[in-house]
């Protein structure tokens, strides 16, 4: 291993925000993150804030997680904080109610190894119910597709120049936190690939954010916008110096 710009090279930092999340769901995130068959991992937990503080929920774990507890900010600053943490050569992101994969990392390593100009690497995302709903929360709560390709942080992997070049998450709004910077990743031309492989397991239960948050449409419809007014002030400007 070595280090460059600061970066421990081959290096991969893992980042979960958590709030409020009890071990049953963080506890399986976390292993479903320590299972990966990589020769360098560093996992960060983000206690966003919890009223019971994550850090003695993941004793268990000892020295294999980082946990460091910031006032609450959200998913976005929570995220954030994690990647300032970060010293690896790559970023991944989980949320800590969902679960990777076994191959998940080795996976897009592969791909990444494969073509050096490749900056993201995502992959499909498999839904399934929470083994605690019960058969009227299942049907409150349908799962449309069960498998789809995502292009979610949980399903990334990513350089962290790559990363830092398109920017941090937006800590101003509480869902389409993704779409946002997906949007400005794709604004700033990052070369990335879809895999085929099932790379995320995303888990559907009744305090998911896409449910509990009223204003995640509008959220949504808000990156969009900016989208849009982004690209079209990236038209004018070449106008305006001509």
């Amino acid at each position: 291993m070595t280090e460059s710009n600061g970066l421990r090279q081959g290096v991969v930092s893992v980042v979960i925000p958590t709030y409020d999340r009890g071990i049953r769901m963080l506890g399986a995130a976390v292993e479903s993150v320590l299972a990966q068959d990589v020769p360098e991992l560093e996992l960060i937990v983000v206690d966003d804030g919890s009223a019971e503080p994550a850090a003695p929920m993941l004793a268990q774990f000892q020295e294999q997680v980082r946990v460091h507890r910031q006032d609450n900010g959200g998913i976005g600053s929570a995220r954030n904080a994690g990647v300032k943490l970060a010293q690896g050569e790559f970023l991944a992101f989980l949320d800590s109610d969902d679960v990777w994969v076994a191959e998940k990392l080795t996976t897009q390593l592969a791909a990444l190894s494969a073509d050096p100009e490749l900056e993201a690497v995502f992959g499909r995302a498999e839904q399934f119910h929470d083994e605690e709903l019960d058969e009227s929360e299942r049907t409150r709560h349908p799962i449309k597709d069960r498998f789809l390709d995502a292009y979610l942080s949980a399903a990334m992997l990513i350089r962290r120049t790559s990363f830092d070049r398109v920017g941090p998450f937006n800590e101003t709004t509480g869902s389409g936190i993704d779409l946002d910077w997906m949007l400005r990743s794709k604004e700033a031309g990052l070369h990335s690939l879809m895999l085929p492989d099932v790379v995320y397991r995303r888990r559907v239960h009744t305090t998911n954010t896409s449910i509990t948050n009223e204003r995640a449409n509008k959220d949504r419809l808000l990156a969009l916008k900016r989208s849009i007014d982004r690209r079209r002030a990236a038209e004018r400007a070449p106008e305006s110096n001509g």
